[in-house]
């Protein structure tokens, strides 16, 4: 990956905050800290998280304290943060062009959505005799 640094091991050998002066010195590379047993795929400027723990992105703008907040208005947004970093798990994707998350579109119900399940079911034991 072009104008990157990326570091392994990022929680397991507690190396959270080794990126972030590379980035404050390097303002146009991206920071990706990867924890054990997860991945990236990076396909076109999108970078889509596998596996069971989580990544860790360093942009210049994070690490300075320049980016969106966690918190506006008393409302969290948990796609930023107040920190110089922040986390993202399996199936998260960032858009690496525009350096931001990629927001799921919210599934609404319709056709292809799955109803709710009975509640008039008895519950296993019960007998009503």
């Amino acid at each position: 990956m072009k104008s990157s640094a990326i570091d392994q091991h990022l929680f397991v050998r507690n190396r959270e905050f080794d990126l972030i002066d590379l980035i404050r010195k390097s303002p146009k590379l991206i920071g990706i800290g990867i924890d054990t047993a997860t991945a990236i795929v990076v396909q076109k400027d999108t970078l889509s998280v596998i596996g069971n723990a989580f990544i860790a992105i360093y942009d210049y703008n994070t690490v300075i304290g320049q980016g969106p907040k966690h918190v506006i208005n008393n409302n969290e947004d948990f796609n930023n943060s107040d920190g110089p970093f922040f986390m993202m798990h399996a199936g998260q994707r960032y858009d690496l062009s525009a350096r931001k998350v990629i927001i799921p579109p919210r599934r609404r119900g319709g056709a292809g959505a799955r109803p709710a399940a009975a509640a008039t079911a008895e519950p296993e034991g019960v007998d009503d005799k």
